[in-house]
């Protein structure tokens, strides 16, 4: 949208919720996107849903303020209908059925009760369907159009884990965020005051994981803005500043960052484990030594050595006439316990494929090259599924983010004062 849309959207609300709006008809458009019209009674609707939803009280002071980000929600919400319809994607009434259910269930609600309150606060339960439905028809279409060229190697997993263990007592953070775009210049000064806006409410109580879900405009609104446990260096350096000393239960914002404003809730700190590994390996070990006070020079001949000898290894017989090859000590270290390994060879015993050769590593007796054989690993921490659905998920939301940015820059969105 333009800076014209948003300023255009501040009139539109300030007409919506006038004594004269009030008296006139409820399907008076409020803005049109592309060929779909959006109704005063839609805006009065989804107000209704993100106010009760919220925990916050009904005022018009209240509804003056969140208002607009209601709108902007449900132009967002259109654009994403919109792109299903054109993809054909039809999401059956019992996926939406669930999605209630859970939801009473959150609300320590049966489904009778939970639609009961709907009405007592007049919210129809088919406006909160329609919700329901287009977030996962979005879902679908995301998984759609990117998930097939995603590829999560084995390497990637190891390196995910290795970045665990090479982290060990370092302290990670468990994240929510709310986020607003700004695709331009022109619609900053917007999402900043909207995010503002959105960060009182939270500080008056508001429920962050319902405000997500209402307003933010990333693919984790759908999971309440939950970002999961992340480490310093899975952020955005002005993130990462913006949370590094929060304490836990609060939040902050709005954060200026690429593509828009962000509001964090730091839920909880921790001390990495590093993965909570243990059991026992058999590895080869392919030594090339070096004296006491090797010249950098010969630190650099032996790591290429080291490097040229672990092209022709793929299995661990095969390590020892590599080995012999460039004169090096190749040795078995068998049933060694993993947690008693210095934390850059730990790290290649857990992660590294069976059979393949390590990266080298410089150890006091020179430069080493491994070779696992075989390996028994009871995990505490993340399994390799579990990696994987994690290194998936964030692709995806990162692909959906520019998307909908995409989506939003060819959308005709006409916002009527």
């Amino acid at each position: 949208m333009s800076l014209r849309h948003f300023c255009l959207l501040a009139l539109a609300v300030t007409v919506l919720f006038s004594p004269q709006a009030r008296a006139q008809d409820d399907l008076r458009i409020i803005a049109v996107v592309n060929e779909s019209a959006i109704t005063a009674l839609d805006v009065a609707t989804r107000l209704r849903i993100a106010i009760v939803a919220s925990n916050l009280e009904n005022t018009p002071e209240v509804q003056q303020r969140l208002a607009p980000q209601v709108l902007r929600a449900l132009i967002d919400e259109q654009i994403r209908k919109q792109e299903a319809a054109r993809q054909g994607i039809n999401i059956q009434d019992r996926a939406v059925d669930d999605r209630l259910d859970l939801l009473a269930s959150e609300n320590k609600m049966g489904r009778d009760q939970f639609e009961q309150m709907l009405a007592q606060n007049g919210i129809p339960v088919e406006s909160l369907k329609d919700q329901i439905r287009t977030e996962i028809a979005w879902g679908a279409v995301v998984r759609r159009r990117f998930q097939s060229d995603i590829v999560i190697s084995q390497e990637d997993i190891a390196a995910a884990r290795n970045r665990i263990i090479e982290s060990q007592g370092a302290p990670e953070y468990l994240v929510s965020e709310i986020f607003l775009a700004a695709d331009n210049a022109g619609e900053s000064s917007s999402a900043e005051e909207a995010a503002r806006r959105l960060l009182d409410e939270l500080k008056k109580g508001a429920d962050f994981a319902a405000v997500a879900r209402q307003f933010s405009q990333s693919a984790t609104a759908a999971r309440g803005g939950d970002l999961g446990w992340l480490q310093g260096t899975d952020l955005a350096p002005e993130l990462f500043n913006a949370i590094r000393d929060l304490p836990p239960g609060k939040v902050v914002g709005p954060v200026r960052s690429e593509g828009g404003y962000h509001i964090l809730a730091l839920r909880d700190r921790r001390e990495n484990s590093g993965g909570g590994a243990s059991g026992t390996v058999d590895m080869k070990q392919i030594l090339l030594a070096l004296e006491e006070g090797a010249t950098s020079s010969q630190v650099a001949d032996a790591t290429d050595s080291a490097r040229s000898l672990r092209q022709n290894i793929a299995s661990c017989d095969q390590a020892v006439e590599a080995g012999a090859s460039v004169d090096a000590e190749t040795g078995d270290l068998t049933g060694i316990d993993i947690a008693t390994l210095p934390a850059n060879i730990q790290s290649i015993a857990i992660s590294q494929l069976i059979g393949q050769a390590s990266e080298p590593v410089r150890i006091a007796d020179g430069i080493a090259v491994y070779v696992v054989c075989a390996r028994n690993i009871s995990e505490g921490g993340p399994s390799d599924a579990e990696l994987r659905e994690q290194l998936l998920r964030e692709r995806l939301d990162l692909m959906a983010r520019g998307f909908l940015r995409d989506l939003r820059r060819t959308s005709f969105v006409d916002i009527r004062g």
